[in-house]
């Protein structure tokens, strides 16, 4: 159950392209579809239960004198799937969905771009781009018996500027932050160092003649889920690193942005433009 009521961060964005101000009356737009990642790490209790991957095979993975292995203490503390609240669940029904999730304290990451508008005016020669960004910085539950306490994560997530050209708008975020207190100080007394800093980010491409496309990407871990629309499209797992993409994380060194790719990319129809007061 979750210990307290957490709420995430929203905030409304506008951009405007050089020749447009806040002045300006916008006649019609482009409603594109909502974006969101998702990060959680999967839940072993034990790491013989997880199979044959190189997290089992990885030096890590072995326990030293007095203390557990250190990935035995990642798995363990990860995200399983409870009803409501599954962080790779193949849809989520909306912002509501969301929220739920977010109140579940299931995840480790929590990224969305919602109600994003692309408005002309009636020339269609100015425009504004409109986005709700939303974030939330995810938990680390730790187990005993039938009780869970979730402790909190710690990160920050920014928003890019806006790059206008002469047929598209692109739209980028990124978030930072720590996967859990316990590979954080595990990894320093095994390495000397604390853990570097996961990352989330997407990127998002309004054509002015309503094509779409969404990039998703970040670190190798942890796991990322990518929904368009409130549909999953795609997921990253984690549990297919090679010890290469492993090994990066751990010797990033303390604080450090770990290494990651665009993992996943959206293209979308010719969304159409409608008129802002009939909506047709």
């Amino acid at each position: 159950m979750p210990d307290s009521t957490y709420h995430s961060e929203a905030e409304v964005l506008e951009y405007y392209s050089d020749r447009s101000s806040r002045m300006e009356t916008f006649e019609s737009h482009i409603r594109a579809p909502a974006a969101a990642c998702i990060g959680w790490i999967p839940y072993f209790e034990t790491l013989s239960s997880m199979g044959d991957c190189e997290y089992a095979r990885h030096p890590f993975a072995k326990p030293r004198p007095y203390l557990p292995a250190a990935f035995s203490v990642l798995f363990a503390s990860g995200n399983s799937p409870v009803e409501n609240a599954d962080p790779n669940a193949h849809s989520l029904g909306g912002d509501r969905d969301l929220e739920r999730l977010i109140q579940s304290k299931n995840f480790r990451i929590v990224l969305s771009l919602d109600d994003v508008a692309l408005s002309f005016n009636k020339s269609e020669e100015r425009l504004r781009l409109s986005v709700r960004l939303r974030s939330a910085m995810g938990f680390t539950p730790y187990r005993r018996g039938p009780m869970t306490y979730h402790a909190k994560g710690c990160g920050v997530t920014e928003p890019l500027p806006a790059k206008w050209s002469s047929d598209r708008v692109e739209f980028e975020c990124w978030s930072r932050f720590k996967i859990g207190r316990a590979g954080d100080w595990g990894l320093w007394f095994l390495a000397g160092h604390r853990a570097p800093s996961a990352v989330a980010r997407i990127s998002y491409t309004i054509y002015f003649d309503g094509r779409i496309v969404i990039k998703f990407g970040g670190s190798f871990l942890p796991s990322q889920s990518y929904y368009v629309d409130w549909q999953r499209d795609g997921w990253h797992d984690m549990l297919r690193n090679g010890k290469g993409e492993i090994d990066g994380f751990l010797h990033a060194g303390s604080c450090a942005d770990a290494p990651g790719t665009w993992l996943h990319t959206f293209h979308g129809q010719r969304y159409r433009l409608v008129d802002t007061v009939t909506g047709k």
